[in-house]
């Protein structure tokens, strides 16, 4: 019978007389509007879970392809297993991929930061997401069961996960176009599904290490949670299901929140301190949650962490580099701080000559940058009067650590163009994406652009002249460089 929390157990029985396992799945179709037509990528193991939402997708008629990862890891078990699929699927007249990794490898090249399950689900989703494009197909289904999600919630919960970390197991991920239509259904049903129509599966003998932490929870902790309280797994799936319902109910607040606190870009996310600083101790905590799910740490999400984050964000806190799960890092710098998976590159950008009105794009930057008349009346975003001695030999370059800065009087040591800027407060940020602008080899200016701070039309830019005086005997008569913003976020960020 349904009960009313709407898992399917064993005992399901309804008037329709529709299979239980067929409804469960025709409803969660139905609820997130995928038609029949829309192609389905099915990520099948071989174990008893998938078997059955791959029968029952065939019933259902739902169009679908079947994909088998071979992870390289079980030997023969393995091999086995993808046998098992491959056969499986085309009884059933369906279209099948076998995917095969390098999961050893894949583990010694990300420095073994990950554990071998984690590992081992990283690769395979992104093979997976790989298939599913290449294959135009919409979604990826997997077979996560209400039990996975009970589990998924005790190991979080046990591991310290804040609030948002309890939001277990998204059954409709659209961002990830990842499906889980079987998570309201019990394990023991799936089981009794394919035992009443003869079907076999695989069982992974790796699944009964108890050393495990998740299989450690699934054959010990869940069967005596289930003796204390029939409904214990249920009610602890109904648990995630309602903080993942609570986090997506403040979602759209959330993010309009992010983007007055955030600047995001590829890799992670510039963080303006004084901006999140006006917001309350628990928001702090809930915005740096939002981040770490949004960079795929919603996993590993512990109150430890993100209490760390939210106490080096205080003001007064000292520079400092924290190292997060998956490569991501957390990095003060100066009135803003980094959280992703790097601190921003440098990007290809090599020695250019300037000339008078000819407007020279500085691609990773996101801006363009010429020479001009102070009197010219031309609008632009930035203007740099800088001492010039030679109109012929104006260029600007990334700039170098060993690049020197003129000394302020003579015999005085030459400082480094970088100590320079350290000394007159650039972050990090911006030292790393400083342009030298020099005239005949002799540097005359430093600019760059702070694309964290504004993101408006002008943007906010920093520069750095050498006196005339130092430059040489004598300065040019009259001429700046200007530059103008001409992207929204630049790709170097």
């Amino acid at each position: 019978m349904a009960t009313d929390s709407g898992w399917v157990s064993n005992a399901t029985s309804y008037s329709c007389g529709m299979n239980p396992v067929h409804l469960a799945v025709a409803r969660f179709l139905a609820r997130h509007g995928i038609s029949r037509a829309e192609g389905v990528l099915l990520a099948i193991s071989g174990g008893g879970d998938s078997i059955a939402l791959m029968h029952a997708c065939a019933s259902l008629g739902q169009t679908v392809q079947v994909a088998h990862v071979h992870h390289g890891l079980r030997g023969e078990a393995a091999d086995r297993d993808a046998s098992s699929v491959l056969r499986s699927a085309r009884v059933l007249g369906l279209p099948v991929h076998l995917e095969r990794l390098d999961g050893a490898r894949r583990r010694s090249n990300l420095g073994g930061r990950l554990s071998p399950e984690a590992s081992a689900r990283a690769g395979r989703y992104a093979a997976l997401e790989h298939l599913r494009c290449r294959l135009g197909l919409e979604y990826i289904a997997t077979a996560h069961t209400l039990e996975d999600q009970a589990e998924t919630l005790l190991l979080r919960a046990i591991r310290g996960a804040d609030l948002a970390g309890l939001a277990a197991i998204a059954a409709f991920d659209s961002a990830r176009r990842l499906i889980r239509p079987v998570l309201e259904v019990e394990r023991v049903a799936l089981r009794s599904y394919l035992e009443a129509r003869g079907l076999g599966w695989c069982e992974d003998a790796s699944n009964l290490d108890l050393g495990v932490p998740r299989n450690r929870i699934r054959h010990a902790v869940l069967p005596e949670l289930a003796r204390a309280h029939p409904e214990a797994v249920p009610h602890l799936a109904r648990l995630a299901t309602s903080a993942q319902e609570w986090r997506d109910a403040r979602r759209s607040e959330r993010q309009g929140r992010l983007r007055s606190v955030c600047l995001e870009v590829r890799t992670g996310y510039w963080i303006r301190l004084d901006r999140l600083r006006c917001a309350s101790r628990p928001e702090r905590r809930e915005l740096l949650a939002q981040l770490l799910c949004e960079l795929g740490l919603q996993e590993r999400l512990a109150h430890a962490q993100i209490a760390l984050l939210e106490r080096a964000c205080r003001p007064g806190a000292k520079s400092r580099r924290i190292t997060l799960p998956d490569a991501v890092e957390f990095v003060l710098d100066g009135d803003c701080a980094w959280l992703g998976r790097r601190s921003g590159v440098r990007e290809g950008f090599e020695r250019q000559l300037l000339r008078p009105g000819v407007r020279v794009p500085v691609g990773p930057h996101g801006f363009e940058v010429w020479l001009a008349r102070p009197d010219n009346a031309a609008s632009a975003g930035f203007q740099l009067p800088l001492p010039l001695l030679d109109l012929s030999d104006v260029a600007i370059r990334p700039l170098s650590r060993g690049d020197s800065w003129p000394s302020s009087r003579p015999g005085a040591p030459r400082r480094t163009v970088v100590e320079r800027l350290r000394r007159a407060g650039w972050p990090a940020r911006l030292r790393s994406r400083a342009l030298l602008i020099e005239n005949g080899l002799r540097p005359v200016g430093v600019l760059a652009m702070d694309a964290v701070q504004d993101c408006g039309e002008s943007g906010a830019w920093r520069s750095l002249t050498v006196p005339a005086a130092q430059a040489s005997g004598r300065a040019g008569a009259g001429w700046e460089v200007r530059a103008e913003r001409v992207s929204g976020i630049p790709p170097s960020w």
